[in-house]
């Protein structure tokens, strides 16, 4: 009777482990991709933005575009979308 237990223990653990490597690895992919845009550290883009004199909290790849979320003088967070090259703004 025991052993039975522990063996299906050992199972029950055994088919648990390839869920967790997977969430594991989902996860660190997804982090490291959040931490560039086109190939660009977010820290560089927000600092590039930031020395036009735009607020971006946040940048991220859209599309062909970068879509940064851009604090306001009132306070309020607007998307603002520019060029993947240039950083212009985009309308």
């Amino acid at each position: 009777m025991k052993s039975s237990l522990v063996i299906a223990l050992a199972a029950v653990a055994a088919m648990a482990l390839p869920g967790v490597a997977f969430a594991a690895s989902t996860a660190e992919e997804s982090t490291s991709s959040e931490r560039t845009v086109f190939g660009q550290d977010t820290f560089t883009v927000e600092k590039a933005l930031a020395d036009r004199g735009i607020n971006a909290e946040r940048v991220e790849e859209w599309g062909s575009l970068v879509r940064a979320f851009v604090v306001q003088d009132d306070g309020k967070v607007a998307m603002q979308f520019f060029d993947a090259h240039s950083l212009q703004a985009v309308n």
